[in-house]
């Protein structure tokens, strides 16, 4: 485990980054089809990026099930937006996402609310805020790495780096099989992954799960490369040491 106050310390050569996005309670199956899948190989060593309010439907008391199974199963949770839903305007990327580009085209003003209520339903549910963050469709809008540390989350994923609050960063090879509303662009996003992790080989391979990755199949290509990261003699790495220590 890593502590995100000393990313410098990170060998890329020698680990991945797994994060699963889109944990919501609607997305129950998905998610536990994905971990039961990897915990062979990585145990629970993966990254749950929830979305408090999945399209403006918080998560409840009935939603126990899917809680516990975000505490048992991930070693770290990290913000994923507050509803993953953009609420005004429309560009190409929320054509291609349907929609999905929460922080564009938000106000400061809204995009610090949308924080503030994202940080409140994660200390309600899991006990503390997440000290992670990753924008949904990678679109931060306003979100500055400064807007970002006042509401406590040091560090956030992106497509190309991950940042942290001191001003670091970590140059990152993203796999990503949910890239637009058609599924078999998927392909796209895993020749991206790489090709990128061909061309620049100091990078850290990050693999970006989403739970629509069941139902279009591409769970085995998932399976697959984390096999090979392993067997190229990488370990999956965290960022939240602190959560993962509170745990031991």
């Amino acid at each position: 485990m890593i502590d995100q106050r000393n990313s410098s310390t990170i060998s890329n050569d020698s680990s991945f980054y797994v994060v699963m996005h889109d944990v919501a309670p609607c997305f129950l199956r998905q998610i536990s089809a994905i971990v039961d899948a990897l915990a062979p190989l990585i145990e629970t060593r993966i990254a749950a990026a929830v979305v408090p309010s999945w399209h403006g439907k918080p998560i409840a008391a009935e939603d126990a099930p899917f809680v516990d199974l975000v505490r048992e199963r991930f070693d770290d949770v990290l913000l994923h937006g507050l509803t993953h839903s953009r609420s005004s305007g429309r560009g190409l990327v929320s054509f291609i996402t349907g929609g999905a580009d929460e922080f564009n085209g938000l106000t400061p003003e809204e995009t610090d609310s949308r924080l503030q209520r994202g940080q409140a339903v994660m200390r309600e549910q899991f006990d503390a805020p997440a000290c992670g963050f990753i924008a949904p469709t990678f679109q931060r809008g306003r979100l500055t790495a400064d807007r970002l540390a006042r509401f406590g989350l040091n560090y956030a994923v992106g497509f190309r780096h991950i940042d942290f609050a001191d001003g670091s960063r970590i140059p990152v090879a993203t796999w990503c099989w949910d890239v637009s509303r058609w599924g078999t662009l998927g392909h796209v996003g895993h020749f991206y992954g790489n090709l990128r992790m061909r061309l620049y080989r100091n990078l850290l391979p990050c693999l970006a799960i989403h739970p629509v990755d069941v139902d279009r199949g591409f769970l085995p290509h998932i399976v697959k490369l984390t096999q090979k990261l392993l067997d190229e003699g990488r370990s999956p790495i965290l960022f939240d040491a602190e959560r993962r220590e509170s745990r031991v």
